[in-house]
């Protein structure tokens, strides 16, 4: 699977628009009418809850979501900005970014430059009823995905129907301030004919991520475990070396052994390959892939590595450079591998298999570094 990236267009309602029937389509036609020249191949509600209701309840929308597939990286500036300003009656705002699909397992050229902070999102397909024979089963399920996805696909809830086992306090306090969206693929329609014709096939939430505390902490943690300082003879060195081995476990919920794709392993795989032959019955190269990919995601290499002069190794430098080169990469890689496993893994009987993703939304600064890769 190849890294995609995609123009996601939010233009929020103002509040006369939410309380008007239909509404959304009106506003998804004057988006069309703005932007004539982009395909969209997506069209996205985000949905609202009222403060004191239930996360499952049906809430409303509040604004209207399109992603387009961006061909070239280096046309995103001049995208974002014309659809910036677009402005009509029924949206209070319009804002415009880059959203980069991460392929699993993660590339080595992904890998290198992951964020440590930002935004990102978790993305599913629903199955509709796939796998099952019976009416009743199938309508069961169609009735159920949306509800059970809104209240276990956020990795930040706790409470019924959420995933708050799969992760610790720790971990969840990693991420902050996630919005829930109903996506619906356009399938060569317009957005606005989608709007007003049927209902969702999947859903995501969007959160703010920030892997400082994590890599603060387990730097700290993992001095005179993992790493030590430089002695008298490597200090005087004019090419001193320091080695880095994280094969020992540490205590802190920060070090990634502890994450939910190390835990349950082998059961949450063996339910997931099961369900994929339930809805994919005689398609042994589909299972084979999702078998291989999740075998990669928890395979949990933690590699012993040198710390060298050309890394900026010098006496005083030793805990900068074990944090930069070393801890930051091992943990970002598994705290999206963590994620990885949770969207693949969680609810197969609703997310269809192999469509899940993760999406990291990119910024002016940080489209500037993929365009030099």
């Amino acid at each position: 699977m190849m890294n995609t990236f995609s123009i996601v267009w939010d233009v929020m309602m103002t509040g006369e628009a939410i309380t008007q029937k239909k509404s959304d389509a009106l506003l998804a036609k004057e988006m069309e009418a703005f932007a004539p020249d982009l395909v969209f191949n997506s069209v996205q509600r985000w949905n609202y809850v009222a403060q004191g209701k239930k996360v499952s309840a049906a809430g409303f929308t509040n604004g209207i979501r399109f992603t387009s597939l961006l061909d070239n990286i280096s046309e995103a500036e001049a995208i974002i900005s014309r659809l910036g300003s677009f402005s009509n009656s029924l949206a209070q705002s319009s804002n415009c970014r880059v959203a980069e699909s991460i392929p699993f397992p993660l590339e080595r050229s992904v890998k290198q430059r992951l964020p440590q902070i930002g935004r990102m999102a978790l993305k599913t397909s629903f199955t509709h009823g796939l796998g099952e024979t019976d009416h009743k089963k199938i309508s069961n399920a169609k009735s159920d995905q949306t509800r059970l996805t809104k209240d276990g696909l956020d990795p930040i809830r706790v409470g019924k129907n959420s995933s708050a086992a799969w992760f610790s306090d720790e971990f969840r306090n990693l991420m902050s301030s996630s919005n829930w969206f109903l996506v619906m693929p356009t399938y060569g329609k317009t957005p606005s004919e989608v709007l007003g014709s049927r209902g969702s096939d999947g859903g995501m939430y969007e959160f703010s991520f920030n892997l400082q505390p994590a890599i603060d902490e387990l730097t700290k943690e993992s001095k005179g475990v993992w790493w030590n300082e430089l002695d008298e003879t490597q200090a005087s060195s004019l090419n001193p070396t320091l080695m880095f081995d994280p094969s020992q476990e540490l205590e802190s919920e920060y070090d990634p052994v502890n994450f939910t794709h190390f835990t349950k392993t082998k059961a949450r795989i063996d339910n997931v390959l099961e369900f994929e032959e339930k809805q994919n019955p005689g398609d042994d190269s589909s299972k084979s892939e999702l078998e291989y990919n999740l075998e990669r995601i928890t395979r949990g290499r933690r590699l012993v590595k040198q710390a060298t002069s050309s890394d900026g190794l010098v006496s005083g430098m030793e805990e900068f450079v074990i944090k930069s080169k070393f801890i930051a990469p091992f943990l970002t890689e598994e705290f999206f591998n963590a994620l990885a496993f949770f969207v693949m893994t969680r609810h197969p009987k609703f997310w269809r298999n192999g469509r899940s993703e993760i999406l990291i939304f990119h910024d002016e600064e940080s489209i500037k570094k993929i365009e030099l890769w």
